[in-house]
């Protein structure tokens, strides 16, 4: 289980903007290529800032941006240069199906027991896995239902508490990153003073269509 590093972070989710061919926001291709399907990674701005908040043990990252903007192949690419194991779980509205995906994909082995998968909460599921050195990414958070958020805050205090009292046993831990694909939801249920997610998130990156200087930087060949 998980995913690990890879030499060609490839996209296949194609879109067109003016005279690029772009893969979610982040690939491009010239037109005797996108016959071959053969799809190059075109770095972003953000991701020096991506880098240093992933490398950091225990944090917390929130990336947000536009459905379809290239969220998570950026993240997901970052992953992979730092050479780092993550999970990429998708927030779902229902509580027992966000649950069940969690144990599937961070605990396989807690499946062939259900006694176990009962007792062992959400919190410890996660924590263990972000202890272990690997990192979570949760897409869509804007699903996560007000329970769901509860039970996160709770996850991202028990990191902060567990780390600070045992610095030692959290120094090679994973990260947390959350995404989000509506921005405004996203604020509202991260950045309102009443909510359960209110300052619990370390830095912020919001993935932005390509600009000028990308453009420029990184494919000015084909242009």
């Amino acid at each position: 289980m998980g995913n690990v590093a890879s030499d060609k972070p490839w996209s296949n989710s194609i879109s067109t903007i003016g005279a690029l061919t772009v893969g979610n926001g982040i690939g491009y291709s010239d037109l005797s290529s996108s016959l071959t399907g053969d799809w190059c990674y075109i770095p972003r701005n953000v991701e020096a800032v991506l880098e240093r908040s992933l490398a950091t043990p225990h944090s917390v990252l929130l990336v947000r941006g536009h459905r379809r903007i290239g969220k998570t192949t950026t993240v997901e690419s970052v992953l992979r240069r730092l050479g780092r194991k993550y999970e990429l779980v998708n927030v779902r509205p229902d509580d027992a199906e966000f649950r069940k995906a969690l144990v599937e994909q961070l605990a396989p082995q807690l499946s062939a027991t259900p006694e176990a998968t009962m007792i062992r909460t959400t919190k410890r599921i996660i924590l263990d896995h972000v202890k272990g050195g690997k990192h979570l990414a949760l897409d869509e958070i804007q699903n996560a239902s007000v329970n769901m958020q509860v039970s996160l805050q709770e996850t991202l205090d028990g990191m902060a508490l567990e780390a600070l009292h045992n610095p030692k046993a959290w120094s090679q831990a994973g990260s947390v990153t959350i995404m989000g694909s509506m921005p405004e939801a996203v604020d509202n249920m991260l950045e309102h003073h009443k909510v359960p997610l209110y300052r619990r998130i370390d830095s912020k990156v919001t993935i932005l269509p390509f600009d000028t200087f990308e453009c420029t930087n990184n494919c000015g060949d084909l242009m």
